[in-house]
């Protein structure tokens, strides 16, 4: 059949204005979109009822907030101080506005572009169709999906590990 050819042809590349967007392209930022919206509305705020959440955002007021800035992080349950930089990176959001829904925004944000890192890395490895299944496996992954709740020190440097991951590859 004639016409089948341009009609895959077409939708293999599609054109958006200037980009050029493949399928899987088109489906990933439908995914993205479709995962900022569950990841908003499903946040339940629990943020208070973490001790480690409550003592890291005050800590991180305390910095943006008085100016002052602690060379240590908090200690970890092996007697093991962290480095305060995750502290230093909430202040620089606090500064911006200082309210926990803000911060919850912020975590949300950086969880969708670890799911972009996941697909640009897994697009460069492996193509574009095993990337876009990579995304929505992290993107709808329970424990990932339920890290969007929680200002947690692990859950936000997901990014920077996967930015890492993606410079190695550069």
């Amino acid at each position: 059949i004639l016409g089948t050819d341009k009609i895959i042809k077409s939708i293999k590349s599609m054109k958006v204005g200037r980009l050029n967007l493949s399928v899987y392209d088109a489906l990933f930022v439908l995914l993205a979109v479709v995962s900022l919206v569950l990841r908003i509305n499903n946040l339940d705020f629990p943020l208070l009822s973490n001790s480690d959440i409550a003592r890291d955002y005050l800590i991180s007021h305390h910095i943006a907030a008085d100016k002052e800035f602690p060379l240590n992080g908090p200690g970890s349950s092996i007697g093991i101080v962290n480095s305060p930089f995750y502290q230093y990176l909430l202040a620089l959001f606090l500064l911006i506005q200082d309210d926990f829904l803000f911060l919850s925004f912020v975590n949300i944000f950086f969880q969708i572009l670890t799911i972009l890192l996941v697909y640009v890395i897994a697009k460069k490895m492996f193509g574009a169709a095993p990337a876009f299944a990579a995304a929505l496996l992290f993107a709808f992954t329970r424990h990932i999906f339920h890290y969007s709740d929680y200002i947690w020190q692990a859950y936000l440097m997901h990014p920077f590990v996967n930015a890492s991951f993606l410079l190695l590859l550069l």
